[in-house]
Protein backbone atom coordinates (compact mmCIF):
# COMPACT_ATOMS: atom_id res chain seq x y z
CA UNK A 1 0.00 0.00 0.00
CA UNK A 2 2.73 1.92 0.50
CA UNK A 3 3.42 2.46 -3.05
CA UNK A 4 -0.57 3.45 -3.70
CA UNK A 5 -1.90 6.43 -3.42
CA UNK A 6 -6.19 7.32 -3.35
CA UNK A 7 -6.74 10.15 -5.15
CA UNK A 8 -9.89 12.44 -5.40
CA UNK A 9 -11.03 13.15 -8.53
CA UNK A 10 -14.20 15.15 -10.01
CA UNK A 11 -13.82 17.47 -6.82
CA UNK A 12 -14.03 14.54 -4.64
CA UNK A 13 -16.80 13.12 -6.47
CA UNK A 14 -14.26 9.95 -7.01
CA UNK A 15 -11.64 8.30 -5.32
CA UNK A 16 -8.89 6.76 -7.37
CA UNK A 17 -6.04 4.14 -6.39
CA UNK A 18 -3.14 4.39 -8.43
CA UNK A 19 0.68 3.58 -7.71
CA UNK A 20 2.63 6.92 -6.71
CA UNK A 21 5.51 6.11 -8.95
CA UNK A 22 4.62 5.18 -13.29
CA UNK A 23 1.95 6.43 -15.14
CA UNK A 24 -0.69 8.65 -13.31
CA UNK A 25 -4.00 10.03 -14.30
CA UNK A 26 -4.65 13.82 -14.13
CA UNK A 27 -6.24 16.31 -16.32
CA UNK A 28 -5.90 15.21 -19.48
CA UNK A 29 -7.62 11.86 -18.81
CA UNK A 30 -10.48 13.80 -17.38
CA UNK A 31 -11.06 16.14 -20.41
CA UNK A 32 -10.39 13.50 -22.58
CA UNK A 33 -13.59 11.48 -20.97
CA UNK A 34 -15.43 14.96 -20.87
CA UNK A 35 -15.44 14.87 -24.76
CA UNK A 36 -16.58 11.25 -24.96
CA UNK A 37 -20.00 11.65 -26.40
CA UNK A 38 -22.67 8.71 -24.62
CA UNK A 39 -25.41 8.34 -24.56
CA UNK A 40 -27.31 5.33 -21.73
CA UNK A 41 -26.70 1.99 -22.66
CA UNK A 42 -23.82 2.06 -25.14
CA UNK A 43 -20.65 0.29 -25.26
CA UNK A 44 -17.66 2.34 -24.13
CA UNK A 45 -14.13 0.91 -24.63
CA UNK A 46 -11.07 2.27 -23.34
CA UNK A 47 -7.38 1.21 -25.14
CA UNK A 48 -4.56 1.28 -22.49
CA UNK A 49 -7.12 2.17 -19.77
CA UNK A 50 -4.62 2.22 -16.85
CA UNK A 51 -6.28 2.45 -13.37
CA UNK A 52 -9.24 3.13 -15.18
CA UNK A 53 -10.22 6.64 -13.82
CA UNK A 54 -11.58 8.10 -17.69
CA UNK A 55 -14.22 5.49 -17.57
CA UNK A 56 -14.92 5.99 -14.02
CA UNK A 57 -15.78 9.90 -15.16
CA UNK A 58 -17.88 8.17 -18.01
CA UNK A 59 -19.82 6.32 -15.66
CA UNK A 60 -20.12 8.63 -12.83
CA UNK A 61 -21.61 10.77 -15.58
CA UNK A 62 -23.94 8.23 -16.87
CA UNK A 63 -24.74 5.15 -14.87
CA UNK A 64 -26.49 3.21 -17.38
CA UNK A 65 -23.16 2.85 -19.50
CA UNK A 66 -21.14 -0.45 -20.49
CA UNK A 67 -17.27 0.01 -19.77
CA UNK A 68 -15.09 -1.46 -20.66
CA UNK A 69 -11.30 -1.15 -20.18
CA UNK A 70 -8.15 -2.60 -21.97
CA UNK A 71 -4.29 -2.33 -20.67
CA UNK A 72 -1.42 -4.76 -21.14
CA UNK A 73 0.02 -3.71 -17.33
CA UNK A 74 -1.70 -6.46 -14.96
CA UNK A 75 -1.08 -4.18 -12.09
CA UNK A 76 -3.06 -1.59 -13.34
CA UNK A 77 -5.90 -3.70 -14.22
CA UNK A 78 -6.01 -4.90 -10.21
CA UNK A 79 -5.88 -1.46 -9.68
CA UNK A 80 -8.97 -0.46 -12.16
CA UNK A 81 -11.17 -3.44 -10.62
CA UNK A 82 -10.46 -2.11 -7.08
CA UNK A 83 -11.82 1.46 -7.91
CA UNK A 84 -14.50 0.19 -10.02
CA UNK A 85 -15.86 -1.41 -6.73
CA UNK A 86 -14.53 1.87 -4.69
CA UNK A 87 -16.97 3.82 -6.63
CA UNK A 88 -19.80 1.83 -7.27
CA UNK A 89 -19.49 1.97 -11.11
CA UNK A 90 -19.25 -1.66 -12.66
CA UNK A 91 -16.68 -1.80 -15.49
CA UNK A 92 -15.14 -5.02 -17.39
CA UNK A 93 -11.60 -4.89 -17.69
CA UNK A 94 -9.08 -7.13 -19.33
CA UNK A 95 -5.45 -7.58 -19.39
CA UNK A 96 -5.07 -6.68 -23.28
CA UNK A 97 -1.83 -6.57 -25.60
CA UNK A 98 -2.11 -5.08 -28.78
CA UNK A 99 0.57 -6.58 -30.48
CA UNK A 100 -1.32 -10.24 -29.86
CA UNK A 101 1.57 -11.71 -27.76
CA UNK A 102 -0.03 -11.97 -24.58
CA UNK A 103 -3.71 -11.13 -22.81
CA UNK A 104 -6.92 -12.23 -22.83
CA UNK A 105 -8.97 -12.67 -26.36
CA UNK A 106 -11.46 -9.78 -26.75
CA UNK A 107 -12.28 -10.32 -30.10
CA UNK A 108 -15.74 -10.25 -29.11
CA UNK A 109 -15.67 -6.91 -28.69
CA UNK A 110 -14.98 -5.87 -32.97
CA UNK A 111 -17.76 -4.21 -34.29
CA UNK A 112 -19.85 -4.10 -30.99
CA UNK A 113 -18.40 -0.40 -29.82
CA UNK A 114 -20.14 2.58 -29.76
CA UNK A 115 -17.16 4.99 -28.38
CA UNK A 116 -13.74 3.84 -28.12
CA UNK A 117 -11.17 6.58 -26.33
CA UNK A 118 -7.15 5.88 -25.68
CA UNK A 119 -4.39 8.19 -25.17
CA UNK A 120 -1.61 5.87 -26.23
CA UNK A 121 2.28 5.56 -26.07
CA UNK A 122 3.19 8.56 -28.25
CA UNK A 123 6.28 9.91 -27.86
CA UNK A 124 8.97 8.25 -30.33
CA UNK A 125 11.95 6.39 -28.75
CA UNK A 126 13.92 8.00 -31.59
CA UNK A 127 13.03 11.36 -30.16
CA UNK A 128 12.21 10.92 -26.66
CA UNK A 129 14.38 9.94 -23.90
CA UNK A 130 12.66 6.83 -22.42
CA UNK A 131 11.89 6.85 -18.91
CA UNK A 132 13.13 4.91 -16.33
CA UNK A 133 9.88 4.02 -14.74
CA UNK A 134 8.66 0.66 -16.77
CA UNK A 135 5.18 1.07 -16.16
CA UNK A 136 5.71 4.75 -17.20
CA UNK A 137 7.48 4.49 -20.39
CA UNK A 138 4.83 1.68 -21.33
CA UNK A 139 2.19 4.34 -21.52
CA UNK A 140 3.86 7.19 -23.13
CA UNK A 141 6.65 5.37 -25.19
CA UNK A 142 5.82 4.57 -28.96
CA UNK A 143 6.91 4.66 -32.38
CA UNK A 144 4.90 5.58 -35.45
CA UNK A 145 3.75 2.14 -36.18
CA UNK A 146 2.57 1.63 -32.60
CA UNK A 147 0.77 4.48 -33.04
CA UNK A 148 -0.90 3.11 -36.37
CA UNK A 149 -1.27 0.01 -34.43
CA UNK A 150 -3.61 1.74 -31.89
CA UNK A 151 -5.58 3.47 -34.10
CA UNK A 152 -6.58 0.61 -36.65
CA UNK A 153 -7.32 -1.61 -33.64
CA UNK A 154 -9.70 0.84 -32.51
CA UNK A 155 -11.24 0.90 -35.87
CA UNK A 156 -12.16 -2.60 -35.36
CA UNK A 157 -13.63 -2.43 -31.98
CA UNK A 158 -16.08 0.22 -33.27
CA UNK A 159 -19.28 -0.12 -34.90
CA UNK A 160 -19.96 1.74 -38.37
CA UNK A 161 -20.10 5.47 -37.82
CA UNK A 162 -18.72 4.83 -34.39
CA UNK A 163 -16.48 7.60 -32.50
CA UNK A 164 -12.97 7.56 -31.38
CA UNK A 165 -11.40 9.94 -28.94
CA UNK A 166 -8.10 10.81 -28.11
CA UNK A 167 -5.71 12.85 -26.46
CA UNK A 168 -2.43 14.28 -27.46
CA UNK A 169 0.00 16.95 -27.52
CA UNK A 170 -0.21 19.82 -30.10
CA UNK A 171 2.93 18.77 -32.10
CA UNK A 172 2.08 15.46 -33.50
CA UNK A 173 -1.55 17.26 -34.63
CA UNK A 174 -0.01 16.36 -38.25
CA UNK A 175 0.66 12.96 -37.93
CA UNK A 176 -2.30 11.74 -36.03
CA UNK A 177 -4.89 13.95 -38.80
CA UNK A 178 -2.73 11.27 -41.62
CA UNK A 179 -2.72 8.27 -39.47
CA UNK A 180 -6.77 8.59 -38.99
CA UNK A 181 -7.17 9.57 -42.65
CA UNK A 182 -5.19 6.46 -43.75
CA UNK A 183 -7.13 3.83 -41.24
CA UNK A 184 -10.76 5.19 -42.73
CA UNK A 185 -11.60 7.86 -39.74
CA UNK A 186 -13.47 11.08 -40.47
CA UNK A 187 -15.32 14.12 -39.76
CA UNK A 188 -13.07 14.87 -37.44
CA UNK A 189 -13.45 17.47 -34.68
CA UNK A 190 -10.10 19.42 -33.62
CA UNK A 191 -10.61 20.79 -29.98
CA UNK A 192 -7.15 22.88 -28.60
CA UNK A 193 -6.14 23.08 -25.00
CA UNK A 194 -5.02 26.09 -24.39
CA UNK A 195 -3.35 26.36 -20.36
CA UNK A 196 -4.02 30.47 -20.35
CA UNK A 197 -5.72 32.77 -22.69
CA UNK A 198 -2.82 34.17 -25.22
CA UNK A 199 -0.85 30.87 -25.18
CA UNK A 200 -0.21 28.15 -27.77
CA UNK A 201 -2.18 24.90 -26.99
CA UNK A 202 -0.14 22.22 -25.61
CA UNK A 203 -2.54 19.74 -25.77
CA UNK A 204 -5.43 18.72 -28.34
CA UNK A 205 -8.32 16.78 -28.14
CA UNK A 206 -10.24 15.13 -31.32
CA UNK A 207 -12.73 13.28 -32.46
CA UNK A 208 -13.48 11.13 -35.22
CA UNK A 209 -15.84 9.12 -36.74
CA UNK A 210 -15.39 5.24 -38.25
CA UNK A 211 -15.86 5.92 -42.20
CA UNK A 212 -17.22 9.87 -41.50
CA UNK A 213 -17.33 11.22 -44.65
CA UNK A 214 -18.19 14.64 -42.99
CA UNK A 215 -15.46 18.07 -42.90
CA UNK A 216 -13.26 18.73 -40.67
CA UNK A 217 -13.72 20.90 -37.89
CA UNK A 218 -11.76 23.52 -36.06
CA UNK A 219 -13.62 24.48 -32.44
CA UNK A 220 -12.35 27.27 -30.47
CA UNK A 221 -11.53 25.08 -27.79
CA UNK A 222 -10.52 25.73 -24.01
CA UNK A 223 -8.81 27.52 -21.87
CA UNK A 224 -7.79 26.01 -18.68
CA UNK A 225 -6.20 28.71 -16.35
CA UNK A 226 -6.87 32.22 -15.63
CA UNK A 227 -4.01 34.54 -15.62
CA UNK A 228 -3.50 33.70 -11.64
CA UNK A 229 -3.33 30.00 -12.52
CA UNK A 230 -7.32 29.48 -11.17
CA UNK A 231 -8.94 27.09 -13.23
CA UNK A 232 -11.48 29.24 -15.36
CA UNK A 233 -15.18 28.24 -14.88
CA UNK A 234 -15.10 26.48 -18.41
CA UNK A 235 -12.71 24.29 -16.79
CA UNK A 236 -13.85 23.97 -13.67
CA UNK A 237 -17.06 22.75 -14.58
CA UNK A 238 -15.74 19.85 -16.43
CA UNK A 239 -12.99 18.87 -13.92
CA UNK A 240 -14.22 19.49 -10.94
CA UNK A 241 -18.08 19.31 -11.54
CA UNK A 242 -17.87 16.29 -14.63
CA UNK A 243 -19.46 18.18 -16.44
CA UNK A 244 -19.35 16.67 -20.36
CA UNK A 245 -17.19 19.06 -23.00
CA UNK A 246 -20.17 20.47 -25.45
CA UNK A 247 -19.01 21.77 -28.80
CA UNK A 248 -20.60 25.00 -30.18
Amino acid sequence: MENITRDKFLGGKLHIYQPKDGFRAGSDTVLMAAATPVKPQQIILEMGCGVGTALMCLGSRDKKLKLIGLDVQVPAIHLAQRNSEENKIPAIFHVWDINANAGEDVSSYKNKVDHVLMNPPYFDPQNFKTPPNAARACARIGSLEDFEKWVCASHKFLKPSGTLTLVFPSDILQKTICTLKASNFGSLEIIPLWPKQGLPAKRILLRAKKAGRGKTTLYPGIVLHEATGAYTQEAHNILMEGHPIILK
